[in-house]
């Protein structure tokens, strides 16, 4: 089933910053969409313990790219979970996608909204090796439901 899981493709999760610029442009409002995905290990962390303020500092992101506001999509998890008790499976395989969304001001690098989401989806019967069909659809149900969830907020 592992090997079958890492052959699923992740669709047009990819151009979803793409996506995100269009709903934007709708709106009157002027994205810049990057080219290369940010990576938010290398940005500085955020000192202090305000609530409501990004972990990391984007500030500097703002003289970089000339933007006021910077709404970010992290994907933290995508494909299949199943929970062991030490080697011996517990429960059936279930398709997973965690992610959140938010959007920090460049200048403050307070946090304007903050959406969490994570998703599972049940297969209606899972062992059905070797192509694994009903699993294989609640991964991409997961991943579809997950996208418009990411761009819900900029709708």
């Amino acid at each position: 089933m592992t090997d079958h899981v890492r052959t699923l493709p992740i669709e047009d999760l990819p151009e979803l910053a793409a996506q995100a610029g269009a709903l934007l442009d709708k709106k009157g409002v002027r994205p810049l969409v990057l080219k290369d995905p940010l990576k938010l290990d290398d940005l500085p962390s955020f000192d202090g313990e305000a609530v409501n303020f990004a972990r990391k500092d984007f500030r500097g992101l703002r003289d970089k790219y000339n933007i006021d506001r910077l709404v970010v999509f992290q994907v933290s998890a995508l494909g299949v979970w199943r929970a062991y008790s030490s080697y011996v499976p517990v429960g059936e395989p279930y398709a997973v996608f965690n992610a959140t969304v938010f959007m920090v001001n460049t200048q403050t690098n307070a946090l304007e909204w903050f959406e969490p989401i994570a998703l599972t989806k049940a297969a209606a019967k899972w062992d059905q090796p070797p192509e694994y069909p009903d699993l294989s659809n609640a991964y991409f149900q997961a991943l579809e439901i997950g996208k418009t969830q990411l761009l819900k907020p900029l709708r």
